[in-house]
């Protein structure tokens, strides 16, 4: 793999947790109330480990030879969600239904973002 090809899914791993990261800020902020509050250390934890997550989990899709859009998206979504799921609940003291309601909401816009980001990189791989 080129190093350009590697900086591209480098670059659009990161661009879809930042865009991730900025939905669940204003979701967060525009729902207000005790139950959706979060220390503003979230925010930033969130970008730096779902980056991380995301970077991984690009090549290891790419190394399975997932192309399936859907199925590559649905899995990027769940296992970036579950794992900042897990974080959430070792190391910090939200309610059950913070967890209830957060993980649903975060698998569905981070499937939609995902869903967009690897449908453009399969028309870029067919043009190629």
């Amino acid at each position: 793999m080129k190093k350009q090809a590697i900086a591209e899914k480098i670059f659009g791993a990161v661009a879809v947790v930042a865009i991730f990261t900025f939905l669940d800020y204003l979701v967060h902020t525009l729902s207000g109330g005790e139950i959706a509050a979060v220390p503003s250390f979230y925010y930033t934890h969130k970008i730096i480990f779902a980056s991380i997550y995301a970077i991984v989990l690009v090549f290891l899709l790419g190394w399975f030879k997932i192309n399936n859009v859907f199925v590559k998206s649905a899995i990027f979504a769940v296992v970036i969600t579950g794992f900042l799921q897990i974080r959430y609940l070792l190391y910090y003291s939200y309610s059950a239904f913070f967890h209830e309601v957060v993980i649903s909401s975060h698998i569905l816009i981070l499937f939609i973002i995902s869903a967009i980001y690897f449908s453009f990189e399969a028309k870029r791989a067919r043009k190629k």
